[in-house]
């Protein structure tokens, strides 16, 4: 459900952010190509990726801009509607970006194994689920690589000054406030405040 849900936001993102219905727009190609425009359109629409999300982890090549224009320029070639065209774009995702994370998994500097709140826990189921909760700190806190900070253009992520937490490998700050609840009733205080100075 919450997959869906995620792929239909994608697909309302890319539908309003601007004409992407005639491919004659130099703007739908022009643009940050990890944000919006005809090529990330086309890439979610076809679902070449098993996540929506999985293209924004990929790296650029060549710079985004010659990327988008050579889209631009071989893109009225693809007969999209077909598996040929389905292929061709696979096909130009392979010549143009490579599977390189921009970021790596990292401990947080104030995780215990055993923070110090379970010891007031008596119920062990709860305890079991608290122990679950305590060991995704520790699993989804990550670093924006150096080559990253060094190719911002080439990559989706940001760089931050300290890492960050997040579920898909990116910084998401709708999420900010649960995760600042969290870390500090975990007892993660330099962890929130670095939360907080991102």
């Amino acid at each position: 459900m919450l997959a869906m849900l995620f792929k239909f936001s994608v697909f309302i993102i890319i539908i309003f952010n601007g004409d992407l219905t005639d491919g004659k727009n130099n703007d739908d190609y022009e643009t940050s190509i990890f944000c919006y425009g005809r090529l990330l359109h086309d890439v979610q629409v076809h679902e070449l990726f098993k996540h929506p999300r999985d293209f924004l982890e990929l790296r650029a090549r060549r710079p985004t801009q010659v990327i988008s224009s050579r889209y631009r320029d071989i893109r009225p070639k693809f007969k999209l509607a077909g598996e040929d065209g389905r292929e061709a774009l696979k096909n130009f995702i392979r010549q143009n970006f490579v599977n390189r994370s921009s970021s790596e998994n990292v401990l947080p500097p104030d995780w215990f194994a055993k923070p110090p709140f379970q010891r007031s826990i008596k119920d062990e189921s709860t305890l079991d689920f608290l122990r679950v909760l305590n060991r995704r700190w520790a699993q989804h806190y990550y670093n924006v690589t150096q080559e990253a900070r060094e190719n911002q253009g080439l990559h989706a992520t940001i760089a931050t000054r300290h890492p960050f937490y997040g579920s898909c490998r990116s910084l998401d700050y709708e999420e900010s406030w649960w995760l600042y609840l969290g870390l500090m009733s975990s007892g993660m205080e330099t962890s929130a405040r670095q939360l907080i100075e991102n």
